[in-house]
């Protein structure tokens, strides 16, 4: 052996050494920062990953060191933006490791949930698409083809949003996210005109699947609201158990509000008043004679808007939301979490994303009500009988109907319409594409109330009206 071969061999020897060294240093510390996570000790914790970061970043458990951080800040932290950081270290330092394809579906599961506009939205549909490229048959595949599903729904890429649902039951029949892919496709299916198929895939999920509560809830409501939607003409009974039914229940209420669970928030000269069987009821940070209205947010849950701000209501938890208001007449909220304020001086509408940060103005005084259908605003004008649609940049799309002293509208979970007019007086139910499917006139004598202020419908499509004079609420199903 010459020398220099002698050299090398020694050198060799000498960095694997080290590097062996530093990975039994690496993983002793990855093992204690496990042990203090387990004990509750996070500092300690995050401590000991960011040391095998730092000092260790060629040892091999630097990529899951960085792992763990995101875990934490994601679940424990409930710091979603912080923990995005540390995933995008795995995928620009680490792309090779074992723990990058995780990093990439993390992130965009992320940056779907936090997203402000549909640029972001894709953007996150794209970082997946890089994934599965990347990384064939990893661990995360089936998560992230529901992923990839999800954010082609949002972005109302039908066609794409179910191949990928059907990919996702072709080669993964036991994900967990199968049920929810049905409810969806359920939905797409609807959407494209297809009620009869839409059932089909609800009940096929039912018969064939195991599902939590909430699944069978919320696929049992939807075949509800689909089954009442599908025929030629939708007809009501009124539902003469429901509690709030009874005469003067409230005084003067004002306003009715539904969320995905079935929690009903009211409105009326007392203040703020829930309905709910087996639900927290939301603690209200807020002064509640100021309570202007309810609106919901993108995932169900109740907002309330007051005249100085909009208070979040969710899983029995309230918690101001972060728009500055001069003073507040109506809010919507689009399924990117972006704020509509009908302000009460001009009546004009201010946008504000989830943030806070004030994006435009509609530029149309005297605005009525609005309200949010996906992501478009919905406006009753100055004349009070006209609907007018807005895209996601305030872009005019024309108007969507007409009719005569329009009180209150509202829309259902398909985004079908539902408009209270001659003063409260009537009630017209249409399609997502505008055909009539029902209608009530309360001055005929059929039903208890006469004229309603308010409407609400929840995930069944049962519908709530508002009779302030009567200090009632009426359901119908």
């Amino acid at each position: 052996m010459t020398a220099q071969k002698f050299l090398l061999l020694i050198s060799f020897l000498f960095f694997y050494q080290i590097t062996l060294a530093q990975d039994t240093q690496a993983e002793s510390l990855f093992n204690n920062a496990a042990t203090f996570m387990a004990a509750g000790k996070y500092q300690d914790a995050l401590t000991d990953y960011q040391t095998i970061v730092d000092k260790y970043g060629d040892s091999g458990w630097a990529d899951n060191a960085l792992l763990e951080i995101g875990h934490f800040y994601r679940t424990t932290e409930k710091n979603e933006e912080e923990a995005l950081a540390f995933y995008t270290k795995i995928k620009d330092h680490f792309p090779q490791s074992e723990s990058a394809a995780a990093a990439y579906y993390f992130s965009s599961l992320i940056r779907e949930k936090l997203a402000l506009n549909r640029e972001e939205l894709d953007y996150a549909g794209n970082d997946l698409v890089r994934m599965t490229v990347l990384y064939p048959g990893s661990e995360w595949e089936a998560d992230a083809l529901f992923l990839m599903g999800k954010i082609n729904y949002r972005l109302n890429h039908f066609q794409l949003a179910r191949s990928y649902f059907q990919q996702l039951l072709l080669y993964y029949p036991q994900a967990s996210f199968i049920p929810e892919s049905f409810i969806l496709r359920s939905k797409i299916a609807y959407l494209a005109g297809q009620k009869k198929l839409a059932l089909d895939i609800l009940s096929r999920m039912q018969t064939k699947y195991s599902f939590s509560d909430k699944v069978f809830n919320e696929s049992t409501e939807l075949a509800r609201l689909i089954e009442k939607m599908s025929q030629a003409r939708a007809d009501y009974t009124l539902d003469r158990g429901f509690p709030a039914s009874t005469p003067k229940t409230y005084k003067t209420p004002r306003i009715v509000q539904v969320d995905s669970n079935g929690l009903i928030g009211v409105i009326d000269n007392n203040g703020i008043h829930f309905l709910a069987k087996g639900q927290a009821i939301p603690a209200i940070q807020t002064n509640q004679k100021e309570a202007v209205e309810f609106c919901l947010t993108p995932d169900g849950s109740l907002a309330l808007g007051s005249k100085r701000n909009v208070t979040l209501l969710k899983e029995g938890v309230s918690s101001l939301a972060p728009v500055a208001i001069d003073e507040l007449k109506g809010v919507a909220i689009d399924n990117f979490g972006r704020y509509y304020i009908l302000e009460a001086r001009k009546r004009d509408v201010s946008l504000y994303d989830r943030k806070g940060t004030f994006l435009a103005k509609l530029d149309i005084e005297r605005i009525k009500k609005i309200r949010c259908r996906g992501q478009e605003l919905w406006v009753l004008g100055a004349d009070g009988s006209s609907l007018i649609r807005y895209s996601e940049d305030l872009k005019n799309l024309g108007a969507a109907i007409s009719l005569n002293k329009v009180k209150d509208f509202c829309f259902d979970s398909l985004g079908n319409l539902y408009v209270l007019y001659e003063k409260g007086a009537k009630l017209v139910i249409l399609s997502r594409e505008g055909k009539k499917k029902g209608e009530m006139d309360f001055r005929n004598g059929s039903y208890p109330l006469r004229l309603a202020t308010s409407i609400a419908v929840d995930q069944s499509g049962f519908i709530y009206l508002v009779d302030s004079k009567g200090g009632a609420i009426y359901r119908f199903y």
